[in-house]
């Protein structure tokens, strides 16, 4: 299958003009928090080539991920589409994609993960649904139980790029890798009230491992190896 991201991907394209200026291919591409067909940020890389690993922990918005979608919002489900072809294509048939439904986590097991739209997160969590949205955790919200895992499942050494936009769990993203990539971009505030609560572990991390900040927008911040 050929898969074609959607040209309107803007957030893909600043991330190939970062990897267009260190002058490489990227070997293994991840990005956990992928969402859907319309949201994910690797579809350049898919159309290269490249390995690329799509992790989403919302077993709903991965079926998407997988077999394509219209609405391109969070409030895709599945099956309840009519026949394809859809607006956004899946990407189940990409020999050079691996879809993962998970959370990345500190532990393997399992845990809650509440729905709250695109700030969805893993239940103790302190994310962007706590802080911006005054979501409380309680029996009354709609939550899935979901296989909770750590990076290094998936690290296979040659990670070149990692993004990570998952409610607060960012750090759990980097902690366990095994590579270190050239570019990592991660979720560290947004809104009026959220900011990581590991922001100063991610920030440690970063020094430690020989990293640069290389930007931000209104909710993530990018990081380059020097």
């Amino acid at each position: 299958m050929i898969y074609q991201h959607p040209p309107q991907k803007k957030i893909s394209m600043a991330l190939r003009h970062y990897w267009d200026n260190l002058g490489m291919v990227p070997r293994t591409c991840i990005e956990v928090g992928a969402a859907h067909p319309h949201s994910f940020r690797l579809g350049e890389f898919v159309d290269m080539g490249c390995k690329v690993i799509l992790i989403e922990a919302n077993p709903r918005l991965c079926q998407c991920l997988k077999d394509g979608c219209n609405d391109g919002d969070f409030q895709d489900t599945w099956p309840a589409f009519p026949p394809p072809p859809y607006d956004y294509q899946g990407l189940a048939g990409c020999p050079n994609v691996q879809i993962v439904n998970a959370a990345i986590t500190d532990s393997k097991g399992d845990a809650r993960f509440y729905e709250d739209n695109a700030s969805s997160f893993v239940a103790g969590v302190r994310s962007p649904a706590h802080q911006n949205d005054g979501f409380i955790e309680g029996n009354d919200k709609r939550y899935y139980t979901v296989r909770t895992t750590t990076i290094d499942e998936f690290d296979d050494g040659q990670v070149d790029i990692l993004l990570a936009d998952v409610e607060g769990c960012e750090w759990h993203c980097i902690e366990r890798l095994v590579s270190r990539p050239r570019l990592i971009v991660l979720e560290t505030h947004g809104g009026d009230n959220y900011l990581n609560p590991h922001i100063k572990e991610i920030a440690d991390w970063m020094l430690t491992n020989g990293y640069a900040h290389a930007g931000q927008n209104e909710s993530d911040t990018a990081f380059l190896k020097l």
